[in-house]
C-alpha cells in the first residue's frame, strides 16, 4: 500500500510538473492600456482572476485604520439592485465565487467561475467594484463580526504578541497603525467607505493575473468591461520604506493565559533583492523545513520546550523581515527563547551543510509545480509576479537560479548578513521568572 501511495504520489508531482513547465504566460493589454497576465488553460472549464488595487490599510486615515478591512468584509454584501441575500445566492446558485481580502499594502478581489457562467460571474464583480449597497443590516452585521473578532483575538498572547511585536518594527510608520480597540471599528461610517472605495479602488494601481478556459481577447474584453467605470487615477498617500531598528530588544509582556507565544523578527531582504533566494534557502533550513529545520528539531523534538516553532521571509512593499514564533509555556518559554537566539548565532557562524542545502533545492524545485496545480492557483501566482515586480520569464528561469546557488556562496551570506543582536523578541503569556537582561535588551 505504501508502495503504491509512493507511485501515485510521483505519478501527480509528474503531471503537475509537466503542467508548469508548459505555463505560457500572455502579457495581454487592453484598448485603454490596462495589463493582464494570462495563461490559457482549456484543461478544465473554469475561469479565474485575481485582481488587486492599492487600497491596503496605510492608505487609510489614522483615525480610521479598520477602513480597508471593513470594506473588504462588506464588498460581498450586496451591489446595485441585489442585496445580501440575493447576491450570495445569485453566486451560489451559478457555483461562482468571489472573495476579497486585504494587507497592509493592497485590497486583493478573487473571482473563479464555471465557464458557462463566466459573463454572470464578471456581471456581479463589475457591480460589487462599481456600485455596493453598504445597506444599514450588513453594515451592522459587518461591523458587530469585526468587533467580535477583534474581541476574540485580543485575548490570545499571540495577539498581544504580534501587537507588541509591530510597534516595535514601525512605532512611526503606517504600518504600525493597527486596530488596537473596538473604537477603531466603530469610527467607520458608510460615507467613510464610499470615499475610500473612489480614492484608493482606481486602475492605475490595478494588476490582474487570470488562467482558464477563455481566448486572450475575451480576457481583455472582459477586464475592460470590469473597469471602465472605475477611476482612472487614484489619490494615494505616500509610504515610505520602514527601516529595522538599529538595536534588538526583547519585550516581556505578562498576560493572563495558560501559554505563551515567542514571536522574534530580523532584517530581511525584498523578494526581487539579489541575495533573497539565499536568504530563503537559509530560513527554510533554520525554521520553515516542518519537523525537519533546526527549530522543530532542537526546540521541540530534542529539547521538548514548545509545541510548535518555526520561521520564514516576509516581504511587504515597504519592509522585509525573517519572522518566527515558537509557542510553549511559562516553564520553558525563556529557555526557548534563548535557544532561538543560539540557532541564529550558529547559522551565522556556522552555516548549513551541503545536504540541507541539496534537500531545500529539492523542495523548492518540488514544490512549484503543486502551487500551480488549479486555475485560481495559476492566476494568484501570475498576479503575485507583478505584485512582487518579477519579470515575466522568472517562473522559466527559476529552477536555473536555484541550482547555481553554491554552499559556499550561501553560507558566506549568511556569515555577513545575521546579526543575532538586532533581532526583535517579544514574549506574551503566562511566564516564569524573568531572565536577567541582557546588555541592549529591554524587559
Amino acid at each position: 500500500m505504501r508502495a503504491l501511495k509512493q507511485i501515485i504520489l510521483s505519478v501527480l508531482v509528474a503531471c503537475f510538473a509537466n503542467k508548469a513547465e508548459a505555463l505560457n504566460i500572455q502579457d495581454l493589454k487592453t484598448k485603454s492600456g490596462l495589463t493582464a497576465w494570462f495563461v490559457e488553460d482549456h484543461s478544465v472549464p473554469v475561469v479565474s482572476l485575481v485582481m488587486s488595487f492599492q487600497a491596503g490599510s496605510t492608505q487609510a486615515p489614522k483615525d480610521k485604520v479598520a477602513l480597508s478591512d471593513f470594506l473588504a468584509s462588506i464588498l460581498t454584501e450586496g451591489a446595485g439592485d441585489l442585496d445580501a441575500k440575493t447576491f450570495a445566492e445569485r453566486l451560489q446558485d451559478k457555483g461562482i465565487s468571489i472573495s476579497v481580502s486585504s494587507t497592509p499594502d493592497r485590497l486583493f478581489v478573487a473571482m473563479r467561475a464555471p465557464r458557462r457562467h463566466w459573463q454572470e460571474g464578471l456581471s456581479l464583480l463589475k457591480l460589487m467594484l462599481t456600485k455596493p449597497r453598504f445597506d444599514p443590516d450588513a453594515f451592522e452585521r459587518v461591523r458587530q463580526s469585526m468587533i467580535q473578532g477583534f474581541e476574540n483575538a485580543k485575548l490570545t498572547p499571540g495577539w498581544n504578541a504580534s501587537e507588541a511585536l509591530s510597534q516595535a518594527l514601525y512605532k512611526d510608520h503606517p504600518y504600525g497603525a493597527t486596530v488596537k480597540s473596538a473604537a477603531d471599528i466603530n469610527a467607520i461610517n458608510v460615507k467613510d467607505l464610499y470615499h475610500f472605495l473612489r480614492q484608493c479602488v482606481a486602475t492605475d494601481s490595478m494588476i490582474i493575473g487570470a488562467c482558464g478556459d477563455v481566448a486572450p481577447k475575451d480576457l481583455t474584453s472582459a477586464v475592460e468591461e470590469i473597469t471602465k467605470s472605475l477611476p482612472i487615477k487614484g489619490d494615494y498617500r505616500e509610504v515610505l520604506e520602514a527601516s529595522f531598528p538599529d538595536h534588538g530588544e526583547t519585550r516581556s509582556l505578562a498576560t493572563p493565559h495558560p501559554q505563551s507565544v515567542v514571536l522574534f523578527a530580523h532584517p530581511g531582504l525584498h523578494v526581487t533583492h539579489p541575495d533573497a533566494l539565499k536568504l530563503y534557502v537559509l530560513t527554510y533550513v533554520l525554521g520553515g523545513g516542518s519537523f525537519h529545520s533546526w527549530m522543530m528539531e532542537e526546540i521541540r523534538t530534542r529539547k521538548g520546550l514548545a509545541y510548535d516553532a518555526g520561521c520564514g521571509t516576509s516581504s511587504l512593499a515597504h519592509a522585509a523581515l525573517v519572522k518566527g514564533s515558537v509557542q510553549s509555556d511559562a516553564k520553558t518559554v525563556f529557555a526557548a527563547m534563548d535557544l532561538i537566539k543560539s540557532l541564529v548565532t550558529k547559522l551565522k557562524n556556522e552555516g548549513i551543510s551541503q545536504e540541507e542545502l541539496d534537500a531545500t533545492k529539492s523542495f523548492l524545485e518540488g514544490s512549484l509545480p503543486l502551487e500551480l496545480s488549479s486555475s485560481l492557483k495559476i492566476a494568484t501566482a501570475l498576479h503575485e509576479l507583478q505584485v512582487d515586480k518579477r519579470p515575466i520569464d522568472y517562473l522559466d528561469k527559476r529552477a536555473a537560479r536555484i541550482q547555481a546557488l553554491t554552499l559556499k556562496d550561501v553560507n558566506a551570506f549568511a556569515k555577513s548578513f545575521f546579526d543575532p543582536n538586532r533581532m526583535i523578541t517579544i514574549v506574551a503569556g503566562s511566564q516564569g521568572p524573568l531572565p536577567t537582561p541582557k546588555s541592549g535588551d529591554k524587559s
